[in-house]
């Protein structure tokens, strides 16, 4: 048995930490400092030696348990940008605009 647990990912000390039995994967996040502003907390997960992997779910109240060997992976959140209103006025103001004249043709068309 190796006696190590991998922690990759944003954290703030990845890489090799001394395993310890029945610890859950917050010691495990925790002995590595924590995690960074650009992690993902919806998106961390635990790869067991047998080749099985578990989702962290920050709201459970027990975490999944961590064994002799396993990799933990925490991701890092995907960058969005910000919601712009005034882009999403000039395009509503647009649709509405050729909304009106679609019905402005019709009407016009039909007398």
């Amino acid at each position: 048995k190796p006696n190590l647990v991998y922690i990759n990912g944003q954290v703030n000390k990845s890489g090799i930490h001394k395993y310890l039995p029945n610890k859950r994967l917050r010691f495990y996040l925790k002995l590595a400092g924590g995690l960074n502003p650009e992690a993902d907390e919806g998106n961390i997960w635990v790869e067991y030696p047998n080749g099985d992997s578990k989702r962290y779910n920050k709201y459970a109240l027990i975490s999944p348990k961590v064994y002799d060997g396993s990799i933990i992976n925490v991701s890092t959140k995907i960058e969005e940008e910000p919601f712009n209103r005034t882009e999403y006025v000039k395009d509503l103001t647009a649709i509405f605009a050729s909304l009106a004249q679609t019905i402005t043709m019709v009407y016009l068309a039909a007398r």
